[in-house]
């Protein structure tokens, strides 16, 4: 393990028995986070049970990790982010508007977040990011999580046209090991749309994608999109 993540996971061990349930889930989490394989991790399975905890936990990896930066959106959802990935991210997205006054998902014309407007390497990322931040929690999320489909919501109740939709799910997984890295959903009819213009199937486009994202990792490191068959979304609380 390289000597700078094998620090950050010692100075966290004083978790490990608090976190017993979770701990091997974050150790992955960590080592995707630290190699490059994801551009940010969100912690919405850690039992933090104060703010300070949270704090407290913030501060350990902000001083034992260059490139490693942990941030709260919103006042609601603990990131950590690759300062460097994400900052350098050449993954094409599509955004996808799945307010409840459109009916249907719908494929947007343009991003509804100017992601060029935050400095990642602020020495103040959390006042940064929060400052800029949009309000649709939804599309953030997504675009810092790596998703090449991402959702947004334009209504004003902030509900959204999902249940019943007929929907696709796409696994990114790391091989050899087959390691999930992450997991999304695009609906059917947004997928045929998508699907219209590419010269390959969108699977293999994503896949194409991430594996040049990931090109300076060993030559062991390859990526596996798989596609599962359709399923109807229930409803979906984002």
């Amino acid at each position: 393990m390289d000597p700078v993540l094998k620090s950050l996971i010692s100075r966290l061990s004083k978790y490990k028995n608090t976190w017993s349930k979770h701990w091997k889930q974050l150790q992955g989490d960590l080592l995707a986070l630290h190699n490059g394989w994801r551009p940010a991790i969100l912690l919405d399975y850690i039992p933090f049970r104060s703010a300070n905890d949270v704090q407290e936990f913030l501060d350990i990896i902000d001083k034992s990790h260059q490139l490693v930066k942990a941030i709260i959106v919103n006042n609601d959802a603990v990131h950590i982010l690759n300062r460097y990935m994400i900052s350098h991210l050449t993954l094409h997205r599509y955004w996808i508007d799945v307010g409840k006054s459109f009916g249907v998902p719908k494929l947007l014309d343009a991003a509804p977040i100017d992601v060029s407007l935050i400095d990642w390497q602020s020495d103040d990322l959390v006042q940064h990011v929060n400052t800029k931040f949009p309000q649709d929690l939804v599309a953030w999320n997504g675009y810092l999580l790596g998703y090449p489909i991402v959702y947004c919501l334009s209504s004003v109740d902030m509900d959204n046209c999902l249940e019943g939709i007929d929907m696709h799910l796409f696994t990114l997984m790391k091989c050899p090991s087959e390691d999930v890295l992450l997991s999304f959903s695009c609906p059917d009819n947004v997928l045929l749309e998508i699907e219209k213009t590419p010269t390959m199937p969108f699977r293999e486009h994503f896949e194409q994608q991430y594996q040049q994202m990931i090109a300076y990792q060993p030559s062991n490191t390859s990526i596996k999109v798989i596609q599962s068959s359709f399923f109807s979304c229930s409803k979906l609380i984002l």
